[in-house]
């Protein structure tokens, strides 16, 4: 349904469900639908006009997903209990597997964001711009552990994220 061409009012309709969808299937700690949850996402914020401010969220756990989730935010007290999910999720392990499909949703929040990018925060209060740039760093910095996988595709997000700039 979503990879229709239908009006943009039917996407907002859909935003409720597709949070929850997402929120769901990004906070199963078997990752069993880890990649189709982010393809979801990724298609949604394509084909939104505008991206719904809850899904705001999502762009810094798309970095989490890359560079590790930081401290400040793992000892937060009082985060949503989707967030407290998701975060630990992440936490305890990144499936480097998909990112790709990382890369793809944070192309699309990136073109969708413009000027957001420069003004929205994540819940420590970080730029989301601070946050790519610590992408770019970590991938810059990435160990070569595995170097035919991990750091070409490591290089090939840092690679879109400063040409997205």
């Amino acid at each position: 349904m979503l990879s229709s061409n239908l009006q943009q009012e039917s996407y907002v309709q859909l935003a409720v469900d597709v949070h929850r969808l997402v929120s769901f299937i990004l906070a199963d700690e078997t990752y069993s639908f880890l990649e189709e949850g982010l393809n979801i996402l990724n298609l949604f914020v394509f084909k939104v006009a505008v991206i719904p401010n809850n899904f705001l969220e999502f762009y810094p756990i798309l970095i989490y997903m890359i560079i590790g989730v930081p401290l400040e935010v793992i000892m937060l007290p009082n985060k949503p209990p989707h967030l407290t999910k998701i975060v630990g999720c992440i936490a305890e392990g990144r499936d480097r597997q998909i990112l790709s499909e990382v890369i793809g949703s944070l192309r699309n929040y990136i073109a969708k964001l413009k000027h957001q990018l420069f003004s929205s925060v994540d819940i420590v209060g970080e730029s989301f711009l601070r946050r790519m740039w610590q992408t770019i760093e970590y991938s810059k910095n990435a160990p070569s552990i595995n170097a035919n996988t991990e750091k070409d595709q490591l290089a090939v997000c840092e690679t879109l994220l400063i040409t997205l700039l």
